[in-house]
């Protein structure tokens, strides 16, 4: 049976038209082909004016500018079998997956995703630990996008220009400067009132289009590793009747060796990832994968990232934007703390923590704070500490660098004592019922060492409709948290809920299968779930007839 896709449009459907112009090219650092843009007089902004009056994004989500269409990089001869940037000579040049969660903003993250690992990469630092602001292009680049879709080609173009729609200004700015707050209403004045002192310039950007042939996959290819991560578009797909489900397999799916298999001809896009790398394998069918970075939190895959097969759900037949930085145009890198030590100790035993790994990307760091988590407070490099009761101790670092930013790290000291994880939460709640119909559902899971404890709750249907939750919390440690969950599409559904400690320890997946596929009413029903409720483990025959 054909399976019907339930449309999870989150980004635009992109359709782009094709363009009759001819683009000018040049030799990027790395040999691949790009955009001859305006060349940016300067790396700051032209004005600080902050874009308050911003046009719809319905109106400016076009491709009307002559930077639009770069020519196809030249394949390189004897491709490797293997690559990717989060091992490329021996180091992670990518930055950790993030959640755009219930905001249709995959775009946004793709776009900046690609841009953190290519400054890193330019600036040669794969330490550099960078983490950009989606919401500045949520808050104050309105044409890129917005919470109902967009484009990462257009987050670029907006990101460069100097215009109105641009901000008055080239460039992005550090999460820190302006964090996302999953929500395209916010507005640009509440970025920090020295986020243009951090504002990061790009140099050039673009976009090709695949055929999904051999030939541009090993385009791609080239592309990607000559000269870094690429936006790719692709179907994002939610099937709640049947197979192929790409989300759902995803929260299944938490191995690095594992692939996503191509389930055959798809129709349109719906959603935009990073590919960092890919892999050849001959026994799969299409020849191999692409290993892509996506928005969904690092709880989705192996820490936030998947593999897909080569062919699989349009993702190398549409669209690739690119972005490129020239790092003689920035200076003003803020320092990273890094705590190197032993965790672990006893009450009176001299405990060493080494700030030494700290850096400054561009300058220098000019001073060393720590706060040892018992009310001591030390300076220096290294510094050597005993603690005088059991217990578990925030350490943090802080290190200020010559042009006064700061930075700082965190670790735990475990002294005389041990931390385990919460136990795998139970799930409660109706197991058949009916869609548009609200469901009262409880968890709860207890920690051995008594501390609260987080949740990550996922409801089974589409992610960003609301589907994952996302950590809520802290609750007492055996709490039970009730929430009411209605499911609007009818289909299958695994409700998902994992349990952390303060300290970031986490349990096992704790899951309930639920069904929508019913239209029925059952008296004083109601009634029944308050004594379900009441009463866990009584009732079984009924409870089972019921769907509990």
């Amino acid at each position: 049976m054909k399976n019907k896709i339930v449309g999870i449009f989150v980004c635009m459907l992109m359709i782009v038209p094709t363009l009759s112009f001819v683009c000018s090219t040049y030799k990027t650092d790395n040999g691949v082909q790009a955009n001859d843009l305006t060349e940016q007089k300067n790396c700051g902004c032209e004005s600080q004016q902050i874009l308050t009056d911003q046009k719809s994004w319905g109106n400016q989500i076009s491709i009307d500018d002559t930077t639009s269409h770069s020519t196809k990089p030249t394949i390189k001869k004897d491709l490797p079998p293997y690559f990717s940037w989060k091992d490329y000579n021996g180091q992670d040049w990518t930055t950790p997956a993030k959640d755009q969660g219930n905001c249709g903003s995959c775009w946004d993250f793709a776009a900046i995703g690609a841009l953190e690992s290519i400054i890193q990469i330019r600036e040669g630092c794969p330490a550099l630990g960078l983490d950009l602001s989606e919401q500045y292009v949520l808050s104050c680049l309105h044409a890129a996008g917005s919470c109902k879709g967009g484009w990462a080609y257009s987050a670029y173009r907006w990101i460069k220009s100097n215009s109105s729609s641009g901000n008055y200004c080239n460039g992005i700015i550090p999460e820190f400067c302006f964090p996302y707050q999953i929500n395209d209403d916010v507005p640009c004045e509440n970025a920090s009132p020295d986020w243009n002192n951090f504002l990061i310039p790009i140099s050039t950007y673009g976009r090709w289009v695949p055929d999904g042939s051999v030939e541009d996959r090993n385009a791609m290819k080239t592309q990607i590793m000559e000269s870094g991560p690429v936006a790719a578009t692709m179907l994002f797909t939610y099937y709640p009747h049947g197979p192929n489900n790409l989300e759902e397999w995803g929260w299944e799916h938490h191995n690095p060796n594992d692939y996503y298999s191509n389930p055959g001809p798809v129709q349109n896009t719906n959603h935009q990832v990073v590919i960092i790398g890919w892999k050849d394998d001959l026994s799969i069918p299409n020849g191999g994968y692409w290993i892509v970075k996506n928005s969904c939190s690092e709880e989705w895959g192996y820490s936030g990232y998947f593999n897909i097969e080569y062919g699989s759900l349009n993702i190398d037949r549409t669209d690739i934007n690119w972005v490129d930085y020239n790092p003689e145009n920035y200076s003003n890198w803020v320092p990273v703390a890094q705590i190197n030590g032993v965790s672990q100790g006893h009450v009176n035993q001299a405990m060493v923590f080494n700030g030494s790994n700290s850096f400054d990307h561009e300058g220098t760091i000019v001073s060393y704070g720590w706060d040892l988590g018992d009310g001591t407070t030390a300076t220096g490099i290294t510094v050597t500490h005993t603690y005088a009761q059991q217990g578990i101790y925030l350490v943090t670092l802080t290190v200020t660098d010559n042009a006064s930013n700061t930075d700082n790290q965190t670790t735990w000291a475990y002294i005389d004592t041990e931390n385990h994880p919460p136990k795998t939460p139970t799930l409660r709640g109706r197991k058949i019922g009916t869609n548009g119909t609200a469901y009262r559902y409880t968890f709860s899971a207890t920690d051995p060492d008594g501390g609260d404890v987080y949740y990550y709750l996922n409801w089974g249907d589409t992610y960003w409709d609301g589907g994952a939750v996302g950590w809520i919390g802290p609750y007492k440690s055996g709490q039970k948290i009730t929430l009411e969950k209605t499911w609007s599409e009818k289909g299958n559904y695994t409700v998902r809920v994992k349990a952390s400690d303060q300290y970031n320890a986490k349990s096992d997946w704790g899951t309930l299968k639920v069904t929508m596929p019913v239209s029925y009413n059952i008296p004083l029903l109601r009634f029944w779930e308050q004594l379900f409720e009441r009463f866990p483990h009584a009732f079984p025959i009924l409870r089972q007839l019921l769907g509990y």
